[in-house]
């Protein structure tokens, strides 16, 4: 019990996932009764005190915008009001070309980042989708942060992890595990701009990303097995599954 530091992430996993769930087993009450308590004990107070570490807070919005339908009705409002007010301070954040930093924390990850960038935009554009709201001004907003992801690749469809502020995560030039994050954000994009810029972009990058997985099954971050990082493989796999949020 010393360490929260990931607890927006879990809670937002959870929150995610357990609606998946639902329609395939039927779910023991404690993992409901454990949903619910989140929901209404601990995911709105989090996300009005919000860490200052901006993809966590962000990953706990998009379970908790999943489960908004969950939400007593009298609350709902108030929770869907929440959600775009979580949105709107971090576009008030970015910088006017797009980015953001990865957290105020400190002078040295007070800076851009390649490997949490696209998770921010994917799960604000989420979140919007689970409570149906449509914004001109947040769309825009959206784009303008796409077009500085693009602008981290190279034409090899690989990014450059130079970028990245949180570089000691990292022991390697580039990494390949934000990389279906990414697609999300481009598919989206391309929804908004019909630009083939955003397929060629898909492309590249789903063709690096295929050599990336071992022939395990599992995830790796980066081609050259010599090096290592921090994240587990388990981790870095599951996030395959937001490729199966695109569209057909």
């Amino acid at each position: 019990r010393t360490n929260y530091s990931t607890n927006s992430i879990d809670c937002g996993i959870f929150l995610d996932c357990i609606n998946d769930l639902r329609k395939i087993i039927k779910v023991p009450e404690t993992l409901n009764k454990g949903a619910k308590e989140i929901l209404c004990n601990y995911a709105f107070a989090k996300l009005k005190n919000r860490t200052p570490i901006h993809n966590q807070y962000l990953w706990l919005l998009s379970g908790f915008s999943r489960s908004i339908n969950e939400i007593p009705k009298q609350d709902r409002e108030l929770s869907k009001e929440l959600i775009i007010q979580v949105i709107n301070y971090y576009y008030s954040i970015n910088n006017n070309d797009g980015s953001c930093c990865y957290s105020s924390l400190s002078d040295e990850l007070n800076n851009i980042t390649t490997y949490y960038h696209s998770r921010c935009l994917a799960f604000i554009s989420f979140s919007l989708e689970n409570i149906n709201y449509k914004s001109k001004l947040l769309e825009d907003l959206f784009y303008k942060g796409a077009l500085f992801l693009a602008k981290m690749y190279k034409t090899d469809g690989i990014k450059a992890l130079s970028l990245e502020s949180k570089r000691y995560y990292f022991h390697n030039n580039y990494e390949l595990a934000s990389t279906p994050y990414d697609i999300y954000v481009f598919e989206k994009a391309y929804n908004i701009s019909k630009d083939n810029l955003w397929l060629e972009l898909s492309a590249n990058c789903l063709n690096q990303f295929i050599k990336s997985i071992h022939i395990k099954g599992f995830q790796q971050s980066k081609l050259n097995p010599r090096h290592h990082d921090w994240q587990c493989n388990i981790m870095r796999t599951t996030h395959h599954a937001w490729l199966t949020r695109l569209s057909n």
